[in-house]
């Protein structure tokens, strides 16, 4: 939704230099947004919600107004934005005091994911590089639920769904042998 002024008469070349060349009209090709001509300049706007490629097509007259001497021009910018929402995290795996947990990547919408957070309703978060995770230093017997975040160059995604219960705990130790004792 930012503006992106482009001086496009900076590289052009001019067979009349005492008279300016002129920018006539800019129009948008692809994408979604607007484009709009001040002085020697397009100016363009993605619509708040697109991004992708946006392709602008503009005219350039020089000093003799010559319809058949106008020449076009385009101007390709690349509209990123924050995240898509990352899938619902699974449980892979409970053991003491950690989880292993795992989820889908979101589309990144232009920028290079950069990383996770992984957060629960109990206060725990963790930074991670990836979309599997171990998650320590957790409290046994206590039930958890984690939500995934993500982050690029842009912003951070909304958070994604919770997961499963996830309640790590110890695990038992393995029952002692039989004893047997031989009497009467």
């Amino acid at each position: 939704g930012k503006d992106v002024p482009v001086k496009v008469l900076a590289n052009d070349s001019n067979p009349f230099p005492e008279t300016e060349l002129k920018v006539l009209d800019a129009s948008v090709e692809t994408g979604t947004g607007d484009a709009r001509v001040s002085g020697d300049q397009v100016v363009i706007t993605p619509d708040e919600a697109f991004v992708g490629v946006m392709v602008v097509r503009y005219r350039v007259q020089d000093a003799t107004a010559d319809p058949d001497r106008h020449v076009e021009g385009r101007i390709q910018v690349t509209v990123q934005g924050r995240p898509e929402t990352p899938a619902k995290p699974t449980v892979e795996e409970v053991r003491s005091k950690t989880v292993v947990l795992t989820w889908d990547p979101p589309v990144n919408n232009g920028a290079e994911i950069t990383g996770y957070t992984v957060k629960s309703a109990n206060g725990y978060s963790k930074a991670c590089a990836t979309t599997t995770c171990t998650l320590d230093g957790l409290t046994n017997n206590v039930t958890y639920n984690f939500t995934v975040v993500a982050t690029n160059e842009v912003g951070e995604s909304d958070p994604s769904a919770p997961s499963e219960d996830a309640r790590p705990d110890e695990k038992p130790d393995p029952p002692a042998p039989p004893t047997l004792e031989f009497g009467d």
